[in-house]
Order: C-alpha cells, then sequence, then structure tokens
C-alpha cells in the first residue's frame, strides 16, 4: 500500500512538473529555449548512468571498430542535447498554434506517396520511427489535409496521458490505443487515413526477427500484417532536423506487398529505417534496448552484467 501511495505521489509530481514546464514554455523563445535544454540534457545524463551506457552499447554493436572512441562520445553528446531539444518542442507545440506547428516543416519529399491517399481513399500504413521529432510528423500530415492517425501507448499516469494525447490530438490527429475498438481505426483507413506505427524498437508487440542496422532485432510485425490484410499501402517514412533547426519529411515510395511473407516485408521497412537512421544517426534514440532479444541476450548468457 506505502509503494502504490509512493508511486501516486512521484506521478502527481511528475504531472505537476510537465504542466508547470508547459506553462514556462509558453514565455521562452523557441530557439533559445531548444538551445538551452540541449545542455540541460547533457547535465542530466551526468546521472543517468543506465541510460548511457546502454547509448554506448548500442553504438558499439552498430558501428563496431567503424567509429572510434572518441568518434563514438562525440556522436553520443549530439544525440543526448537532440533529446533535449526535441523535449522543449514538443512542450512548445502544445501551446502553439496550428499555423507556427506546420511552419516547422520547410521541406518534404515524396509527398505525392501521402496526397494519393486523400485522392483514392486508400489507407497507407506509413512505417516510421523515433529520430529527431517524431510528433511533429504526425501534426503535419494532419495539418497537410490528410486523415492522420497514430498508435500510441497508455501512459503510466491517466493525468499525463490525458495531457500528452491531447496535445497530440489538437491538430486534428486521431490515436489509436492497444485496447480501442479497431473497427474504427479500419473504418478510417478505408477513408485513405495515414496511420503512422513506430516499429524500431523492442516491444511486446506481435513480432518477427529482422535485420536492422546490420544485426538481427525483434521487429513489430503488425505494419505487414495491416496492409497485407486490409489491401493498404505500405511505406515508411521519417522527419529530419535540418541544420537549420526546421524539419524537413522523407517518404519513400510504397513497397510491393504482392507475394512477400510478413518476414521480408519487416526486413525491408527494417532496411529503410536503418537507412534514415545511418543518415541522421545524432537524432535516433539510441537510449533504448533496441537489441535486448538478440546481442543483448547472448552477451548476457555469456556472463557479461549489462
Amino acid at each position: 500500500m506505502m509503494k502504490k501511495k509512493l508511486k501516486a505521489f512521484r506521478n502527481y509530481i511528475f504531472f505537476l512538473f510537465i504542466q508547470g514546464a508547459r506553462f514556462l514554455v509558453f514565455f521562452i523563445p523557441w530557439k533559445a529555449g531548444a538551445k538551452a535544454c540541449e545542455y540541460f540534457a547533457l547535465f542530466v545524463f551526468l546521472f543517468l548512468k543506465k541510460d548511457k551506457r546502454t547509448l554506448y552499447r548500442n553504438l558499439d554493436i552498430v558501428y563496431g571498430s567503424a567509429l572510434s572512441a572518441k568518434e563514438k562520445k562525440q556522436l553520443a553528446k549530439r544525440n543526448i542535447r537532440n533529446y533535449g531539444r526535441g523535449f522543449f518542442e514538443f512542450l512548445k507545440f502544445t501551446v502553439w498554434p496550428a499555423s507556427k506547428i506546420k511552419n516547422m516543416v520547410r521541406e518534404t519529399h515524396g509527398l505525392e506517396h501521402f496526397n494519393s491517399a486523400k485522392e483514392t481513399k486508400k489507407g497507407v500504413i506509413a512505417v516510421t520511427l523515433h529520430l529527431s521529432n517524431w510528433e511533429l510528423l504526425a501534426h503535419f500530415t494532419a495539418l497537410n489535409g490528410n486523415i492522420a492517425g497514430a498508435a500510441a501507448k497508455r501512459m503510466f499516469d491517466p493525468r499525463i496521458d490525458k495531457a500528452v494525447n491531447s496535445a497530440r490530438t489538437k491538430t486534428g490527429v486521431k490515436i489509436f490505443l492497444k485496447d480501442d475498438d479497431i473497427r474504427v481505426m479500419i473504418k478510417d483507413l478505408r477513408q485513405g487515413m495515414i496511420f503512422g506505427i513506430l516499429s524500431d524498437q523492442d516491444t511486446s508487440v506481435e513480432s518477427v526477427y529482422a535485420p536492422f542496422l546490420g544485426t538481427m532485432a525483434k521487429t513489430p510485425s503488425g505494419p505487414a500484417l495491416l496492409a497485407k490484410k486490409l489491401g493498404l499501402t505500405l511505406l515508411t517514412v521519417c522527419i529530419f532536423r535540418r541544420p537549420d533547426n526546421y524539419y524537413g519529411i522523407q517518404i519513400n515510395a510504397p513497397i510491393e506487398t504482392a507475394d512477400k511473407t510478413t518476414e521480408q516485408l519487416a526486413a525491408e521497412y527494417n532496411r529503410q529505417l536503418s537507412e534514415f537512421i545511418l543518415k541522421y544517426p545524432e537524432q535516433w534514440i539510441w537510449v533504448h534496448r533496441r537489441f535486448r532479444m538478440t546481442v543483448e541476450k547472448e552477451m548476457e548468457e555469456k556472463g557479461v552484467k549489462l
């Protein structure tokens, strides 16, 4: 009982922190606030030893000796700064008008693949990843006149869940949680909805094993299964931060699904997601244990303490 009360108290304090941060962010200019949060993230990571170990372990798994220790350290610092900037911008989007949010995207590539969904009413499964400010991708899609939907997990506290999803849906994005009625989602897909699924993490969803960044990894199979079962367009997309700190969006051509197995489709969208990461490595979430069920499992079996 005491543990539950302590957990509830911590959640409440965190909720107050988020609400207070949103209030403060309203008065702080975007560029100055984002830059300050980059350095604040570097300070916070001095105490997040476990996350830092995961970051460097992932860099070792993916790059091996292709990067020196010094280069990995430089990449890690840029990556940590990316988290701080992304956090500030997410809060900023909750207080910005829709027009200002849309203006953050200054270039698009392959937008015709999204626009065709409006014309043909054929739904799109947009496989994406935790790269740069991925929340902005859904906002831009909705503000561009598309029916935009996204899969999301329920947060650990209902107040925080409500606040986060309120920010996500303010531009018209439809959020679908794990226990929602799937018939609503299918109806929207048959009206041409672009449904974004983050597929770059090892999570407790139906999965297969496929190469990811050159290493076998547990991979969500939902995008492939949905696309094949409902006859939807399957493609990959990412949003990336430009040197001027505005954003660009890359939408790849549809993946051919006919006569392809789930494993083959998962391998293909993993290949394309890997290309995004290797192009913008400082912008991906390296602190996630992406190879927990493959490389890390083998390391643990050999007695390596992670």
